[in-house]
């Protein structure tokens, strides 16, 4: 590049070589390639072919995106010449302003979605899900400038996957080279195994492996809520009632107190050496670490006891 601009500032020198080159500016250039030259968008002719050639070449800047315009002024030019190292004092004509189009070509809006939902159909039966997909909407041609079109999709996790409605980012590549990305939605059904309410169970209730039954349902329908996997007596209770045949949903779990309400739970007085246990009934439920108010099975009075263990709570003495 510094040989080119010597040797075009060399064919500058002197008034007899200026006056010999004529630039005329197009109305509308529409460009094919990524980035635009003065030849793009302006007739070069000069005594001498190279350097009508040199000057042509002279890069002026990105071509727009299709469907966008740019717009060049004859001083805008000379500016932009000027900055490349080169003082040509030519002839200008033609129109006092160019706009610059991209010459596009429409790329199938069928092959983006197809590639899309290969993608998701992928990811899906990877994780172990049988899969239903169809378009939410359909993907209209795509104007791309020349050049080596690729196909991306954007990473995804199997949570976003187990929805009703999925957008999947797809990225259009040019020359290898990113140039700009597009959601495709796609409606979904993603059958796999949740567990089951054998039986309406009320609001509160601290839930066991035999309230439940593992059924294969279609997930997507509670966009990824439900709750699957290894059954644990301990899964939790329940925030709402559930009625029987509806799925378990993770968001109408809560964790089991340490001790709840109305249990009778043991109470402990420590003093030391001195030790003692008695029953007592939980006031409120609370966790590990809370202090709650229990009324000891001897007494009317109400105490505050810390909880240490699940059914367990303690008062120290002073």
């Amino acid at each position: 590049m510094i040989h080119l601009l010597l040797f075009v500032a060399g064919m500058f020198v002197g008034n007899a070589a200026a006056a010999a080159v004529r630039i005329e500016l197009k109305p509308l250039a529409v460009v094919a390639k990524r980035d635009y030259t003065l030849g793009d968008i302006a007739s070069v002719t000069a005594e001498d072919a190279r350097e009508a050639n040199v000057l042509a070449a002279i890069a002026i800047g990105k071509t727009p995106r299709p469907g966008y315009t740019d717009r060049m002024t004859k001083e805008e030019l000379r500016r932009v010449i000027r900055s490349r190292g080169i003082d040509a004092a030519a002839e200008w004509k033609g129109a006092d302003v160019v706009r610059v189009e991209a010459a596009a070509n429409p790329f199938s809006g069928k092959r983006i979605a197809d590639d899309a939902a290969a993608h998701l159909s992928a990811l899906l039966a990877n994780a172990g899900y049988r899969a239903e997909i169809q378009p939410a909407a359909d993907v209209a041609d795509v104007p791309l400038p020349h050049g080596e079109v690729s196909l991306r999709p954007r990473a995804m996790n199997i949570e976003e996957t187990l929805r009703r409605r999925v957008p999947v980012r797809m990225d259009i590549l040019l020359d290898g080279v990113f140039y700009r990305s597009l959601n495709v939605p796609f409606l979904v059904k993603a059958y796999g195994p949740a567990w089951v309410a054998r039986r309406d169970l009320p609001k509160g209730q601290a839930l066991q492996c035999a309230d439940l039954s593992e059924q294969v349902i279609d997930v997507a329908a509670f966009d990824g809520d439900v709750a699957a996997g290894k059954c644990d007596d301990g899964l939790g209770r329940l925030k709402h009632a559930l009625a029987g045949g509806s799925p378990l949903l993770t968001a109408n779990l809560q964790p089991v107190p340490a001790v709840t309400q109305g249990e009778t739970i043991t109470l402990q007085f420590v003093d030391g050496a001195l030790a003692l246990e008695s029953a007592a009934v939980a006031l409120t439920d609370g966790a590990v670490g809370q202090r709650v108010p229990v009324k000891p099975a001897t007494s009317k009075d109400t105490v505050l006891a810390h909880v240490v263990a699940p059914g367990v709570v303690r008062i120290s003495g002073r």
